[in-house]
């Protein structure tokens, strides 16, 4: 079958796991199915991974060649059809085949469409000369060692994302996308043999919504992945790294794993914790924005062994329920709920070679006015938005609970990152302020 660059936006019935599992991690009841010193639970989110795990193998073939015996029904696994085309055939089987010897020349790609639904979007493999929307996905391009094949970004951190410096700057911020940033990809485009392969977007950003009926007239295929929740960063970077072929499939495993180690670290050793022993927090982005009780800032920290303080007090979730966040007006806005919090886990985008003494300034004194008139104002502590997903977690572990998870572990974790990428910024781990804690903003002040 020829390559369509086309968007396909075919309707099919797909179930959805990563829900259901990251409340069973949450709840302390997370569980493994393969074998091996630690399974990977993430999906790899294109069709023909019949059975929902992290590669594209002769499970999978296996799967489809059940259903066409009767054995299996197709129902029970919608993923196999790997042609899209809504029926299990000798082509779901033969492309499958072909998906594990690499020598494909598509694949059908499941992610977010521009009407936040579920979609496929059928892209060429492997995917080359891609567009990247989002510094979360800056950050897991980076992270997965798969910059070569970035042809241009419409923002990214300095340092942080200096590995995608080879290509095209298009212009805009981390939020929005111009009028002028938009033209300059059009550019890229054109001057691009071929063009551009795909725009990789964060599903979570309307950056790109003034855009969306010029994406689908020029055929170019948009995908947009949910990347700012813990677990489905390592979905999208499974699915990101598998795309880009197959050197880059494996090193999105490698990363995979190691974030998958560090949950079955995590959820082993939070494991015995009753509620009564779990740390109440409320989780703040953006400085002076409150996480809603499903937002993917509230769920990293759940995530750590954290007690969101929705779950503990009605008002707060009637307040604040749902996904997002909530800009505070003033300092009373968490003065009702101040008894009940034990951490204020405060996730802020900081660049790789920032200094202590810029991060106290711009990064909390500025905002200090929110909390410093709070019992728990000490235990307000400022998370680096821009490290790996899981390191996030294991500092948010690290920060609730000393006595379970040391601050070593969590340095440790991040270095791994850092040893195993060329394109994180060329740093050191000295480089990074991983945590801010109030400790820090007194030695910067009285220094």
């Amino acid at each position: 079958m020829a390559y369509n660059k086309k968007v396909v936006a075919v309707a099919v019935v797909i179930i959805v796991i990563v829900a259901a599992v990251a409340a069973a991690f949450a709840a302390g009841v997370f569980d493994k199915n393969d074998s091996g010193s630690a399974s990977i639970d993430s999906q790899l989110q294109v069709m023909g991974n019949a059975d929902l795990d992290y590669k594209i193998d002769s499970n999978d073939a296996q799967i489809i060649q059940d259903i066409l015996d009767g054995s299996k029904s197709f129902s029970d696994y919608p993923y196999a059809d790997a042609n899209n085309d809504g029926q299990i055939t000798q082509a779901d089987l033969d492309q499958v085949n072909s998906m594990i010897a690499h020598t494909q020349t598509y694949v059908n790609v499941v992610c977010v469409g521009t009407d936040d639904n579920q979609t496929v979007v059928q892209v060429a493999y492997p995917l080359t000369n891609i567009v990247i929307q989002g510094t979360n996905n800056d950050s897991i391009i980076c992270e997965i060692d798969a910059a070569s094949v970035v042809a241009g970004y419409f923002y990214k951190y300095s340092v942080a994302h200096s590995g995608l410096d080879s290509a095209t700057n298009l212009g805009g911020s981390a939020r929005s996308v111009s009028a002028t940033a938009w033209q300059n990809f059009m550019d890229l485009d054109a001057s691009i043999e071929g063009g551009v392969g795909a725009i990789i977007a964060d599903a979570g950003s309307s950056a790109l919504s003034n855009y969306y009926d010029a994406i689908a007239t020029s055929e170019i295929p948009l995908l947009r992945f949910a990347v700012s929740d813990t677990y489905d960063s390592i979905s999208a970077a499974v699915t990101i790294g598998y795309l880009c072929g197959q050197t880059y499939e494996e090193k999105a495993i490698s990363y995979a794993q190691k974030c998958w180690d560090a949950f079955d670290y995590i959820s082993e050793r939070i494991s015995g914790l009753s509620d009564d022993q779990k740390k109440v927090f409320v989780a703040i982005t953006m400085g002076k924005y409150i996480a809603k009780t499903e937002s993917d800032y509230t769920h990293k920290a759940e995530y750590a062994g954290g007690l969101s303080l929705g779950d503990v007090n009605a008002q707060f979730a009637a307040d604040y329920g749902g996904t997002g966040s909530s800009v505070m007006s003033s300092g009373e806005a968490l003065s009702n709920y101040d008894d009940e919090i034990d951490y204020i886990l405060s996730f802020r985008t900081i660049d790789y070679k920032t200094s202590l003494a810029t991060a106290a300034e711009e990064e909390w004194a500025e905002y200090m006015s929110f909390y410093q008139n709070l019992s728990c104002y000490e235990n307000l502590v400022i998370i680096n938005g821009m490290l790996p997903q899981i390191c996030q977690t294991a500092y948010a572990a690290a920060i609730m609970y000393p006595e379970l998870f040391s601050m070593e572990w969590a340095d440790s974790l991040l270095q791994s990152f850092i040893t195993d990428s060329s394109s994180m910024g060329g740093v050191s781990f000295d480089d990074i302020i991983t945590v801010f804690t109030y400790e820090d903003y007194q030695s910067v002040v009285n220094a």
